[in-house]
């Protein structure tokens, strides 16, 4: 309370409150109109739809992992939805003034996709040690990558309805739709030679892992023996450490967000 006080004089500490609640950000997390601020980091580019199975890659938004393009506009069909849905729940807690603030992942202005094609090599991995039978093509990570315009197409598409039913115009005003791309730490240790192009892969791997495997092994552990499922991602991610280490521009965990600021204007 303390802090609060001291580094929001606007606010008293009775009257903010810290919750942690244990549901989908997809649907409202509190009760209409009782925020003031709504703040999201790095976590809209995990949807909740599935547009389907890929059976050419693991990344759903990437044309790399998904070279079938009724497959990948099924996923981007999901994206937009999931958005839609994600925007209208902020917007159904946010009281008139209230803040929404966002980083929200996108693509690299080189046309890659964040952490892609290190999952590709994962997937190149994998396609040659796990049967097709096992599940493979409904091992996927379904994540969506945004640009500019699909940040925007959110907040267009809700409208406010009044007492009669009639949609009431604009609802929100995106102030800031800012991108940045930031560099792996990993790889700017490499740059400064902290560390071997062997080390540079196993961090990379690693990081991976930490994110990404939960989901990969719940998909496939749905048609294999749980312990031969570990062993098999383990013999997975070692053969990725020495391809990542030789060719760090292109394996990499680099990241590119659009910062976004929008006011619920009524």
């Amino acid at each position: 309370p303390e802090s609060i006080n001291a580094s929001q004089p606007h606010r008293r500490a009775s009257t903010t409150f810290v919750s942690m609640i244990g549901r989908t950000f997809y649907e409202p997390c509190v009760p209409p109109e009782t925020l003031t601020l709504s703040y999201s980091f790095v976590a809209t580019h995990w949807l909740q739809s599935y547009g389907g199975d890929l059976p050419s890659g693991l990344c759903a938004s990437d044309p790399l992992h998904v070279p079938e393009p009724e497959v990948w506009n099924a996923w981007k069909s999901a994206g937009e939805s999931d958005w839609n849905m994600f925007v209208n729940a902020r917007y159904k807690e946010l009281d008139v003034g209230g803040v929404f603030i966002g980083a929200v992942c996108g693509i690299k202005s080189d046309g890659d996709h964040p952490w892609s094609k290190v999952g590709y090599l994962v997937y190149q991995a994998m396609e040659s040690r796990v049967k097709r039978g096992d599940g493979l093509d409904s091992c996927v990570l379904p994540c969506w990558y945004r640009t500019d315009a699909d940040i925007r197409a959110g907040f267009e598409q809700t409208t406010k309805l009044d007492n009669d039913g009639d949609d009431n115009g604009r609802v929100w005003d995106v102030e800031v739709c800012e991108y940045h791309e930031t560099v792996d730490p990993i790889r700017e240790r490499l740059l400064r030679k902290e560390i071997t192009a062997r080390e540079y892969g196993r961090l990379v791997i690693d990081s991976f892992r930490a994110v990404s495997n939960p989901t990969i092994v719940n998909c496939l552990s749905k048609t294999m023996d749980p312990d031969e499922l570990d062993t098999l991602m383990e013999d997975v991610y070692e053969a990725c450490i020495d391809p990542i280490g030789a060719d760090p521009d292109q394996y990499n965990l680099d990241e590119s967000f659009w910062y976004v600021l929008a006011k619920k204007i009524k």
